[in-house]
C-alpha cells in the first residue's frame, strides 16, 4: 500500500517511510497503461520512487509545497501531460 500519512510522510508498505520536509525536488510521469503516476522524490543524492493515483499525487505535491513554507494547491494545474507536453 502506498499512501500519504499525516500530510507529511510517504509510506510504501513493507519498504520505506520518507519525510516530505526533506525532499529537494519531485518529478513525475503518468503511466499511460493505467493512468497512475510514478513520482520520484529526490533527497540529496538519493531518490525514492512512489506510484499513486492522481488524487494522491496532488495531495503529495500540495503537502510538499506546504512543507517548504508555501501554499500551492496543485489541483489547479495540469499535471498529466503526455510525455511532458500539452
Amino acid at each position: 500500500m502506498n499512501e500519504l500519512v499525516d500530510e507529511r510522510y510517504i509510506l510504501k508498505s513493507g519498504s520505506y517511510l520518507a519525510d516530505l520536509a526533506k525532499v529537494d525536488l519531485i518529478t513525475w510521469r503518468e503511466n499511460e497503461e493505467d493512468g497512475d503516476f510514478w513520482l520520484k522524490l529526490h533527497i540529496g543524492q538519493k531518490e525514492v520512487r512512489f506510484a499513486c493515483d492522481r488524487m494522491v499525487m496532488e495531495s503529495v505535491l500540495t503537502s510538499w509545497t506546504e512543507s517548504q513554507g508555501k501554499e500551492v494547491d496543485m489541483r489547479q494545474y495540469e499535471l498529466g501531460e503526455v510525455n511532458g507536453i500539452d
